[in-house]
């Protein structure tokens, strides 16, 4: 068919391009009887637009009607099947096929991987113990703030002012009391920093809470509390925006998180947070008054302290940088109020800020000590940090309140380490001069601070003997006591096995033991893990071969002579008038001084 019939109406959008109609065959060529109408496998284009039947003829029964041209689609063709591949091209195939198999199994471990990551840390929320900071605002609204009764809000308030507060001093007393009034009357009134500081501070109050008072209040196991609380408090810190705060509450939280952090053994993340604030501590605003720059003080003096701690217990060298201010006034919080013009008096006796103070002096010196100034500079200044300690603070000292015992504790067991490295076997093996009129006097001084160093690691007996240790057991666990540890084992390698050696091994197994697995991969638990290792083969050597112990435990320096003494140290640049009896009375086992009664 070539052209369309003439009519009056025509459809263009029909006017396709069709299949044009076979010639008209010769009865002897056809195989179809001349009068047999050949049918089209589909309707033509007209029919299926009307939505009409087709009889399929060419043209068909409805277009010759509607005088219209027939048009039918093209025939359906089918792609020619592909030719059979050769061995190397199906080979090739096969691996193309494989390696994307391969590529596709390897994305679904990544993604099992990934949904079972997602699902431990979902575990840890729900588990006691478990932790996970975040750090997004999606996760900072899945928890809702614990809001305290008055009863129990007011337990936790003087937990904080007896065992908290005189610990870690970057709250003003004042000013949090009256923010825990208003979250008590409506907690709806405070803001995102001032609900941070407040979830952290019952954080505190459970973390120094026995097991006892925690079920009498809470009905719970203080581990189920301590996970509970930390969660509160991560989430509140979350929504406050710790990460880039400017907010001076927010910044109090954050330190004083920083420190229950480090306590409660959760050093990783106390070190990367102090990096954090003592960034965030460079752009807080200073507004000026009186009032904030000695809050001011106070918060970078406690984040200068917690630095040196928290690289201590990581075993790196706590060389931290100076603070940069003046030290805190020793004065009452109710002295400082946000219009004062003038300064409060310092105050020559005990106040809320003379506990951090005092640590604060014992930092210092220490810091003194690790240094590389002369060895006569160094006990001279801890010499002058005892004398202050007792003139300025522990002379205040009069049981009154809880926190007496645990300065007088801290003063012993502080200066004491610090006698131990001025005596530590590594600066005797270094020194180039020699000794021979105070080898007797030395060496009664090493084994003072022997006996010290046992007194200091029997924790477990202090606190069975001492009441007031009670309230500061859960403290006391957040300090490995590396350097006294350290002291004893260098004592026991060399020295022969007895009753009182024999105890000190069981004072120092029982020590290490409370590490965790995360301080004993540090570089002081590995060194502390070589000198248990190199103790206990002594002692398997001193057992079995008791005919030459003696040969087995003198140690390869040489600094123990013949007769029991140094060699290797002079007089005149090393003992200049010190005596043992000028470490006695400041607290070793002799004559404990800073005990309160």
């Amino acid at each position: 068919m070539g052209t369309p019939l003439g009519s009056t109406w025509t459809d263009t959008s029909l006017s396709v391009l069709a299949p044009k109609p076979l010639p008209s065959s010769s009865s002897s060529d056809s195989s179809t009887p001349r009068n047999y109408a050949v049918l089209k496998p589909k309707s033509c284009l007209a029919c299926r637009k009307r939505k009409v039947k087709c009889d399929r003829q060419l043209p068909c029964g409805n277009c010759s009607r509607w005088t219209i041209e027939c048009i039918f689609p093209s025939p359906i063709r089918r792609c020619p099947r592909a030719r059979t591949k050769t061995g190397a091209t199906r080979s090739r195939g096969d691996q193309a096929l494989q390696d994307r198999i391969h590529m596709l199994e390897a994305q679904v471990s990544e993604l099992t991987e990934t949904v079972s990551a997602q699902a431990e840390r979902l575990r840890q929320v729900t588990t006691p113990g478990g932790s996970m900071f975040p750090l997004s605002h999606t996760w900072a609204h899945s928890v809702a703030p614990l809001n305290p009764s008055l009863a129990l809000g007011q337990t936790y308030w003087q937990v904080f002012l007896e065992r908290v507060d005189p610990l870690i001093k970057v709250v003003h007393r004042p000013s949090a009391s009256r923010i825990l009034r208003s979250a008590i009357d409506n907690p709806t009134l405070l803001n995102e920093g001032q609900g941070a500081l407040l979830q952290v501070i019952y954080l505190a109050c459970i973390s120094a809470m026995d097991e006892a008072d925690i079920q009498a209040n809470l009905q719970m196991s203080k581990a189920t509390a301590v996970s509970t609380y930390r969660m509160a408090a991560e989430q509140a810190l979350a929504r406050a925006g710790f990460l880039t705060t400017n907010d001076w509450n927010t910044m109090q939280a954050l330190v004083l998180f920083i420190a229950l952090s480090r306590l409660q053994n959760n050093h990783k993340s106390a070190w990367t947070l102090a990096g954090l604030a003592e960034r965030l501590d460079i752009s807080l605003e200073e507004d000026g008054s009186r009032f904030g720059a000695e809050m001011r003080r106070r918060l970078r003096w406690h984040m200068w302290y917690l630095n040196r701690r928290i690289q201590d217990d990581r075993g790196s060298n706590p060389n931290i940088s100076p603070v940069g201010v003046d030290l805190p006034l020793n004065c009452r919080d109710t002295e400082l109020t946000q219009t004062m013009t003038t300064q409060p008096n310092m105050h020559h006796g005990w106040t809320e800020m003379s506990f951090c103070l005092l640590r604060y002096d014992l930092a210092t010196t220490d810091r003194i000590v690790e240094s590389d100034v002369p060895w006569l500079i160094k006990t001279k200044a801890v010499r002058e940090c005892q004398h202050r300690l007792h003139t300025q603070y522990l002379a205040y000292c009069d049981g009154s309140e809880p926190i007496h015992w645990l300065a007088g504790h801290i003063s012993y067991v502080m200066i004491t380490e610090m006698w131990m490295k001025l005596f530590s076997p590594q600066f005797f093996a270094s020194s180039p001069s020699s000794l021979d009129s105070e080898a007797t006097s030395a060496h009664a001084v090493r084994d003072q601070l022997f006996d010290a160093a046992v007194d200091i690691l029997d924790t477990q007996k202090r606190l069975e003997k001492e009441i007031a240790a009670h309230n500061w057991e859960w403290t006391l666990s957040g300090y490995f006591q590396y350097v006294p540890l350290a002291f004893l084992l260098n004592e026991l390698r060399w020295r022969r096995s007895d009753p009182r050696t024999d105890r000190a091994w069981e004072v120092a197994e029982r020590s290490f033991g409370r590490w965790s697995e995360e301080a004993k991969r540090s570089v002081h638990g590995v060194m502390l893990t070589e000198l248990m290792s190199s103790v206990l083969v002594a002692r398997q050597q001193a057992s079995e071969f008791q005919s030459i112990a003696d040969s087995y435990l003198v140690p390869d320096e040489g600094v123990f002579d013949d007769a029991g003494g140094f060699s290797g140290l002079g007089q005149d640049d090393v003992w200049p008038g010190l005596l043992p009896q000028d470490m006695f009375q400041f607290g070793l086992p002799v004559e404990r001084v800073y005990q309160v009664q």
